[in-house]
């Protein structure tokens, strides 16, 4: 193979500044090959989309358009723009087997002989209209998947099991299980984690929104034994659940205790990690959580609910604590044992930062990928 490899990757939301794994990923592909990300722009982004925004000379993003309806994208030049985008030496990937815009590009690459492959973000979420699209294209889908040189879980197993429950594969081969990173060294650049600087905090990097639970956040806050004890919370707000919280935190006497800090940049975000004691997430779902990953890098015990993909990042009473999903007195109970116990929250730390070098580097998952694009090229 000659010349520089091109890798088109195509998904339905990305942003700059808070891309999250893509971000870190993108940018460690960049290093090797050349990346552009097909993309509409990300709905809890922080700054207005262009449409094409060059990250760094060996990696763009460009905005594909389409209606959007009940949160699947009906794109309407995604296939031009593959075409202008084309390279001798080139290679698409595509997140989510169900997706309108992969089916597309799935269906655009077999036209032009360009080989493809498809990531599987999945992880069981129930809903109506998320069934009912995949029923609705799922000869589509079929196709798409059986045509793809190999399907990768970024989501750990839980995406594999779900990828399965929908489209048993002919074969083990197909598929394989490369997880979601964070570039951990650039990610701690900038701070300097001492107990020094901990405050009596505990931290919720999540959007306000109704699936991500934090009224039971709240509810495990008013239970926990010190009441001195902080919550800061991180991520865009919904206007209508942000209200929600508002009136709870009135209700159960917690005004002065919690701190909504909105939206953040990526590059803002280890200044509130360090500063916090643990890391708390009661969401209904997760695949591979980011705010894990980040948390983990800042040498934190995270406290969740046993859902999702969850315990694929936790160690139960290791790097942290997994309990069954709204046992807010079980996990005040957690919270109330780190909190008190200072060395045990640190060791804790320390085995979740070994944990996230071993499995979410996301400089050895690029490698890994890597590997599998020049083997699907050659």
């Amino acid at each position: 193979m000659k010349g520089r490899m091109k890798l088109i990757y195509v998904m339905q939301e990305f942003s700059s500044d808070v891309g999250g794994w893509g971000m870190h990923l993108f940018q460690e592909l960049s290093k090797s090959i050349d990346v552009t990300v097909l993309a509409k722009p990300y709905g809890h982004s922080i700054k207005k989309a262009q449409k094409v925004e060059i990250i760094n000379p060996h990696f763009k993003v460009i905005r594909y358009s389409g209606p959007e309806i009940r949160g699947t994208i009906f794109p309407t030049d995604l296939k031009s723009i593959l075409a202008i985008e084309k390279t001798p030496i080139c290679l698409l990937q595509m997140d989510e087997f169900f997706k309108i815009y992969t089916i597309q590009a799935a269906e655009w690459c077999k036209q032009n002989n360009i080989p493809y492959i498809i990531s599987s973000r999945m992880r069981l979420r129930p809903g109506r209209i998320r069934g009912l699209v995949i029923k609705l294209f799922a000869n589509r889908a079929k196709e798409a998947v059986e045509g793809a040189r190999k399907i990768i879980a970024t989501q750990g197993k839980i995406s594999q099991d779900e990828f399965m429950r929908w489209f048993p594969l002919k074969k083990e081969s197909d598929f394989t299980i490369i997880p979601s990173g964070l570039n951990i060294n650039q990610f701690t650049a900038s701070i300097n984690n001492t107990s020094e600087k901990k405050r009596n905090v505990i931290l919720a990097v999540s959007r306000i929104y109704p699936i991500k639970r934090l009224d039971l956040t709240l509810q495990i806050l008013a239970k926990l034994n010190d009441k001195n004890v902080n919550l800061w919370v991180i991520g865009k707000e919904n206007k209508k659940e942000l209200a929600k919280l508002e009136n709870m935190i009135t209700t159960l006497g917690l005004q002065g205790r919690v701190r909504f800090f909105g939206g953040l940049e990526n590059k803002e975000l280890p200044k509130f990690y360090v500063h916090a004691k643990l890391l708390v997430n009661t969401s209904e779902t997760e695949g591979i959580c980011f705010s894990f990953l980040e948390a983990m890098a800042c040498k934190l015990p995270i406290v969740a609910w046993d859902v999702g993909g969850n315990s694929g990042v936790i160690e139960d009473g290791v790097t942290g604590y997994l309990t069954e999903f709204g046992n807010t007195d079980k996990m005040a109970n957690f919270i109330n044992y780190l909190l008190d116990h200072e060395e045990e929250r640190k060791n804790m730390g320390e085995k979740a930062y070994s944990r996230l070098c071993k499995e979410f580097d996301i400089q050895k998952n690029a490698q890994r990928l890597l590997e599998i694009y020049k083997e699907i090229l050659k």
